[in-house]
Parts: structure tokens; sequence; C-alpha cells
């Protein structure tokens, strides 16, 4: 009786360490998982402008969006101040290739208010401003529109992810080029002012050839040096640098989407060289695309260059040749398409909002958990790519046709396509 009794004390007794161990791992695990995920949380601000060619004299609408993902719902009090700040800059190019700025003349002020402001961004959610800067009277060139928030009471930002967006200005067709006074634009556009053929700064600032009005010119003189763009994050004194920020926009030579719902969206793609029209001219917004268009369209955006299969016995589609072979088999390899059989792949056939909306968003690497017990448009439960609309809707990458319907089956226009690849693009 002793000895059963004590090899029952023994089982519990190890039974308790073997519980005691287990709550220790999971407790563990918990704990990597909140640091893990601590590393990748943060508000992060992205600016899209209305257009990329504008006219003389045209107003701007620019576009903030500020993201959250810190995991946690946010209210961000703007205290008495400056809340949003656009900046548009001019640039040339040296002799020595660094991207050096002409004037940075701050043609919309601050949003300043002496209110203060709360505003409340839920988890995974944007808060979204639009700032419209009425008739942008520019020399035709590039420029660049620089975004910041600023003023935040319970947070360290001055100038946290500044976000940029490029544009160019060109002068309608029998106008003349605006008059300017490019030392008094320089002066004005860089903090100062202008008099006496001199430029000033006001107190507390001092006044540098290079970039102007600024309490911190050593910083910012450096950063012009080392041919990096003009500006640097507050957070560590580091240069921001942009990248290709010297390529040229280009004209839109499409002659059917002047009046078209889409037609920003696909200058856009045609400026930075992932769409093309047709040999007419047009670029037939409203036509149906294709499967192997959509992926070439999708892998362009996302910077997945095209490749040649040859010597990957693996790649057995038999029904794509010349370029779309050198599209399809990346995104093949990458996991991105997949064909109808094993040696088909389809390539002209016309491809649903659904399957083109899940090969952009792969290509794009967006993260796509499981949703498939919530839906965001009624004809859609039940529906394979559920995840792909519900994450794509809440990423504010789509919208229904209504309020309430997706048509995830339909075939998907070359205008929707657009608008689709411009959306990830901007997120």
């Amino acid at each position: 009786m002793f000895s059963k009794k004590t090899n029952l004390l023994s089982i519990i007794k190890k039974a308790g360490f073997v519980i005691f161990d287990i709550l220790i791992l999971l407790s563990l695990i918990f704990l990597a998982t909140i640091a893990a995920r601590a590393d990748d949380t943060g508000v992060e601000l992205l600016t899209t402008t209305d257009d990329v060619l504008y006219a003389s004299g045209d107003d701007i609408t620019v576009t903030f969006q500020l993201e959250n993902y810190t995991g946690e719902n946010i209210a961000l009090q703007f205290d008495n101040g400056c809340q949003l700040g656009v900046e548009i800059f001019k640039f040339s190019v040296d002799s020595n290739g660094y991207t050096v700025p002409i004037y940075n003349e701050i043609l919309y002020k601050r949003n300043c208010t002496l209110n203060k402001t709360t505003v409340n961004i839920p988890d995974g959610k944007k808060a979204i401003w639009n700032r419209t800067i009425k008739g942008l009277n520019l020399p035709s060139g590039d420029y660049v529109v620089h975004a910041y928030v600023v003023g935040y009471e319970n947070a360290d930002w001055e100038l946290q992810d500044s976000a940029f967006a490029q544009i160019s200005v060109d002068i309608p067709n029998g106008d003349t080029e605006p008059e300017y006074n490019e030392k008094s634009l320089l002066c004005k556009g860089m903090g100062g002012t202008y008099d006496m053929n001199e430029c000033s700064c006001p107190s507390d600032y001092d006044w540098s050839e290079i970039v102007g009005c600024q309490k911190d010119i050593a910083t910012l003189e450096q950063c012009v040096s080392d041919g990096k763009f003009i500006g640097f994050s507050t957070q560590d004194m580091s240069c921001i640098e942009m990248e290709d920020i010297t390529k040229p926009l280009k004209k839109t030579p499409f002659s059917d989407i002047d009046n078209h719902w889409a037609k920003q969206y696909i200058e856009n793609l045609y400026s930075r060289g992932i769409v093309s029209g047709y040999e007419d001219g047009t670029f037939r917004p409203d036509s149906y695309i294709n499967r192997v268009e959509l992926t070439k369209m999708a892998l362009s955006a996302a910077g997945i260059k095209s490749e040649d299969p040859s010597g990957d016995d693996a790649f057995k589609f038999n029904d794509v040749e010349g370029w779309e072979t050198e599209w399809v088999y990346p995104a093949w390899k990458k996991g991105i398409v997949k064909g109808y059989t094993e040696t088909t792949f389809a390539p002209g056939k016309n491809i649903t909002r659904a399957e083109a909306l899940k090969i952009a968003m792969l290509a794009f690497g967006v993260d796509v958990p499981d949703t498939s017990k919530k839906w965001a448009f009624s004809d859609t439960v039940g529906h394979w790519a559920l995840s792909y609309i519900n994450q794509a809707y809440l990423d504010f990458i789509i919208e229904g046709k209504t309020k309430d319907l997706f048509y995830p089956d339909d075939p998907i226009t070359r205008a929707e396509s657009s608008k689709i690849i411009n959306n990830l693009l901007s997120k």
C-alpha cells in the first residue's frame, strides 16, 4: 500500500514538473512573439499626389496616409501649432551626378491651428488627409513634393518618416514661362527674406547658400555634399537619400484617357515605365486585360525582373512564348502564378478581378492572413480569394463595384488593374 502511494506521488510530482516546464515554455514563446512584434511596429507616413503631370497654374491635391501598425489603437495628440507640412522642391543634377535642390519654396503653408486636436487611428488602419495647393504657378521642370507630420505631443516626432512624391510641371502650348527673380525665390524658398540683394533669416536661424535658413546647417550641408537629398531624420540625424529622383517623368501619349476616371493612375504607371499603350496612341482603359498582361504589369511594378527560363526543365508551360515566357517564368518560380494544368497557363485569357488581385498582392509580398470567416462583400462569402479580397479592402487597395458587392469573377479592365497597382505602390 505504501509503495503504491509513493508511486502515485512520484507520478504527480513528475507531471507537475512537466506542466511547469510547459508553462515556462509558453511564457517564453509569448514574450518572444511580443518582442518580435515590437521590432516591427510603428506609425508610417505615406504621401501621394492626385497626378504626376501638371500644367503651370494647376491645383495639386496631396494625400497624407498615416498608417498605424503599433499593435494597438492610438490617439495622436496634436498640441497647438503645426500639424501637416507640404513643401515642393525643384532639383537639378550637378556635374558629379549629385541631386542638388535649386530651391525649396514652401508653396503651401503648414496646416497650423491654435486648437488642440486628437486623431484616433485603430490598429491596422490609416488616418487620411487631403490638402490642395491652389494655382501651382511654377516654371516647367521636375519637382519633389515633401510631406510630413509635425507637432506631436505624445511622441517624440518632428519629421519622422517623411514621405515624398515626384511631379512634373509643363507650360501649356502658347503660354510663356512665369517670370521669377530666382534669387528672391531661392531666399524665400529656403526660409529667408530677400531685401537689398541679400538673404536674411529669422532669429535663432543661420543662413547657408546651400541649405538656406536652418538651425543645423552643418548636417544639412553634409547631406548635399554627400549627394543625398536635402533633409535629415530627426531621430538619428542621418541624411535622407532619394532613389531615382532624377528619373525624368514622361508625358502620357494616350489619346483616350483625358476624361477617364483612371487617368491619374494610368499616367503614373506610364511615367514609371510599367504600362504602355497601343500603336494607334490609345490605352483602351475599359478593355479587359489578360493573364500575361496583368502578370507583367504586377511584376514590373513590384520591381521583379523578367527572366529567361532556359535550362529549367521544371517550367513546362507550352502555351507561352517570347516576352510572355520571360514574365510568366519568374512569376511561376516565385509562386505568384499557377497554370490551369502543368503545361497550360492560358496567357490570352481574360483575368478575373479576384485572380488579378491575388497575383498583384503576391507580387508585392502583401501579408494575407486567413479571414475566411469574415467578409467585406456579400458576394465573396465562400470564395477561394476571400482572404485576399478582405485584406485588400482593409488596406485600401480595392473598393467594391457597389458598397456590398465586389464581383470577384468578373473580368477586370486595364483601368481597374491600373488603380490596384497604383494603390499597392503607395502602400
